[in-house]
Protein backbone atom coordinates (compact mmCIF):
# COMPACT_ATOMS: atom_id res chain seq x y z
CA UNK A 1 0.00 0.00 0.00
CA UNK A 2 1.21 3.37 -0.91
CA UNK A 3 0.74 6.57 0.71
CA UNK A 4 -1.37 9.08 -1.79
CA UNK A 5 0.02 12.25 -2.70
CA UNK A 6 -2.43 15.43 -2.96
CA UNK A 7 -2.79 16.71 -6.22
CA UNK A 8 -1.66 20.01 -4.61
CA UNK A 9 1.87 18.45 -3.94
CA UNK A 10 1.75 16.97 -7.72
CA UNK A 11 4.81 18.92 -9.82
CA UNK A 12 5.65 18.34 -13.64
CA UNK A 13 9.45 17.44 -12.52
CA UNK A 14 10.79 14.27 -10.19
CA UNK A 15 13.95 12.48 -9.74
CA UNK A 16 13.58 9.04 -8.35
CA UNK A 17 15.62 6.21 -7.21
CA UNK A 18 15.17 2.72 -7.87
CA UNK A 19 16.91 -0.08 -6.50
CA UNK A 20 19.38 -2.45 -7.76
CA UNK A 21 18.20 -5.37 -4.95
CA UNK A 22 14.86 -5.66 -6.82
CA UNK A 23 13.86 -7.40 -10.35
CA UNK A 24 11.28 -5.29 -10.86
CA UNK A 25 10.95 -1.65 -10.70
CA UNK A 26 8.23 0.31 -11.98
CA UNK A 27 6.35 4.11 -11.78
CA UNK A 28 3.05 4.57 -12.03
CA UNK A 29 1.83 7.76 -13.41
CA UNK A 30 -1.72 9.72 -13.24
CA UNK A 31 -1.59 12.93 -15.87
CA UNK A 32 -4.73 14.78 -17.02
CA UNK A 33 -6.11 13.61 -20.64
CA UNK A 34 -5.07 17.37 -21.38
CA UNK A 35 -1.47 17.62 -20.20
CA UNK A 36 -1.13 14.82 -22.85
CA UNK A 37 -2.54 15.93 -25.53
CA UNK A 38 -0.23 19.82 -24.78
CA UNK A 39 3.02 18.11 -23.55
CA UNK A 40 4.92 14.89 -23.41
CA UNK A 41 6.10 12.96 -20.16
CA UNK A 42 9.58 11.84 -20.68
CA UNK A 43 11.65 8.97 -18.55
CA UNK A 44 15.31 10.28 -18.89
CA UNK A 45 14.74 12.12 -21.96
CA UNK A 46 12.77 9.39 -23.90
CA UNK A 47 9.51 10.23 -24.90
CA UNK A 48 7.05 7.59 -23.31
CA UNK A 49 4.46 6.96 -26.23
CA UNK A 50 0.62 8.47 -25.53
CA UNK A 51 -0.65 4.62 -25.88
CA UNK A 52 1.41 3.60 -23.27
CA UNK A 53 -1.68 5.71 -20.94
CA UNK A 54 -5.07 4.04 -20.19
CA UNK A 55 -8.03 6.41 -19.42
CA UNK A 56 -9.24 5.79 -15.77
CA UNK A 57 -12.94 6.18 -16.79
CA UNK A 58 -14.63 9.28 -18.08
CA UNK A 59 -12.48 11.43 -15.52
CA UNK A 60 -10.83 13.16 -18.09
CA UNK A 61 -7.39 11.41 -16.14
CA UNK A 62 -4.78 8.78 -17.93
CA UNK A 63 -2.20 6.35 -16.08
CA UNK A 64 0.40 4.11 -16.93
CA UNK A 65 2.55 1.58 -15.04
CA UNK A 66 5.72 2.01 -17.18
CA UNK A 67 8.95 -0.08 -15.97
CA UNK A 68 12.37 1.48 -14.69
CA UNK A 69 15.66 0.15 -14.53
CA UNK A 70 16.99 -1.07 -11.43
CA UNK A 71 20.24 0.26 -9.62
CA UNK A 72 19.55 4.22 -10.99
CA UNK A 73 18.29 7.35 -10.73
CA UNK A 74 15.33 8.61 -13.19
CA UNK A 75 14.00 11.85 -14.58
CA UNK A 76 10.15 11.87 -14.78
CA UNK A 77 8.82 15.08 -16.41
CA UNK A 78 6.39 16.74 -19.21
CA UNK A 79 8.07 18.90 -21.11
CA UNK A 80 6.97 20.74 -24.47
CA UNK A 81 4.85 23.89 -24.75
CA UNK A 82 3.25 23.89 -21.65
CA UNK A 83 4.34 21.31 -18.24
CA UNK A 84 1.58 19.73 -16.50
CA UNK A 85 1.96 18.58 -13.17
CA UNK A 86 1.42 14.85 -12.04
CA UNK A 87 1.35 12.02 -10.16
CA UNK A 88 4.11 9.37 -9.92
CA UNK A 89 4.58 6.64 -7.51
CA UNK A 90 7.91 4.74 -7.46
CA UNK A 91 7.59 0.77 -6.28
CA UNK A 92 9.37 -2.45 -7.14
CA UNK A 93 9.54 -6.14 -6.08
CA UNK A 94 11.92 -8.76 -5.21
CA UNK A 95 11.67 -12.23 -3.97
CA UNK A 96 10.77 -11.81 -0.42
CA UNK A 97 9.97 -8.16 -0.01
CA UNK A 98 9.00 -4.81 -2.26
CA UNK A 99 9.17 -1.33 -1.77
CA UNK A 100 7.06 1.27 -2.53
CA UNK A 101 6.55 5.61 -2.20
CA UNK A 102 4.96 8.86 -3.88
CA UNK A 103 7.41 10.68 -5.62
CA UNK A 104 8.46 14.02 -4.68
CA UNK A 105 7.98 13.24 -0.86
Amino acid sequence: MLVHAPFERWRDRYVVHSPSEYADNFVNVLIGANALANSELRIDGVAVPEVSFTAVGTTGWRWAQLPLAGGQDHVIETVGGNTFPFGAYVYGFGGQESYGYPAGL
